[in-house]
C-alpha cells in the first residue's frame, strides 16, 4: 500500500471553560475527539458521524478554527495527517463512551497545558487560539 495522507476532522467542544478531550485506554496521550474523513464525505459530516459513533451525541459543526499538519511513526509505520479543527456544539453531553477503547474527559485550560497531548503542535496552536481566538495553521516545513 502506498503512503497516503489522512484527513482528520477534530472537534473543539467547550463547556464552562473546559475542553473535551479523548484518551485511548492504555495510551498516555490525550487528543481532540473526531476521526478520519472517509472518501466522498465532507469533514463536517465526518465529524458528526464520529461523535455519534464515539459518544452517541448529536452535534452541530461550526466554523473551521484551524489546520494542523502532523507526521509521526507508530508500529513501525510512517503516518501523515492533516487535522481540520472545528468548533462544535453539543446540546447534551456526557462523558460516557460508546467505544470500549476510548475515555472522555473535560479539562480546564490550566490542566490542558500540563497534559501530554498529541499532536504537540496542535496543543500549542490551541493554547494560542484560547488567547486570541484567531484561525491557526501549523504546517510541516
Amino acid at each position: 500500500m502506498k503512503n497516503k495522507i489522512e484527513i482528520i476532522a477534530r472537534a473543539l467542544i467547550l463547556k464552562k471553560n473546559r475542553i473535551l478531550l479523548c484518551k485511548a485506554i492504555g495510551d498516555r496521550h490525550y487528543f481532540l475527539p473526531g476521526g478520519r474523513v472517509e472518501f466522498g464525505e465532507s469533514a463536517p459530516s465526518a465529524l458528526s458521524r464520529e461523535l455519534k459513533e464515539e459518544m452517541g451525541v448529536k452535534s452541530e459543526t461550526g466554523s473551521l478554527i484551524g489546520i494542523c499538519e502532523h507526521k509521526y511513526r507508530a508500529k513501525d509505520k510512517k503516518h501523515h495527517e492533516i487535522n481540520l479543527v472545528f468548533r462544535v456544539t453539543v446540546v447534551k453531553i456526557g462523558l460516557k463512551s460508546k467505544e470500549k477503547k476510548l475515555k472522555f474527559y473535560f479539562k480546564n485550560l490550566k490542566e490542558f497545558k500540563k497534559l501530554y497531548f498529541l499532536p504537540k503542535n496542535l496543543k500549542s496552536a490551541l493554547i494560542s487560539y484560547f488567547k486570541n481566538k484567531k484561525f491557526f495553521y501549523q504546517f510541516l516545513y
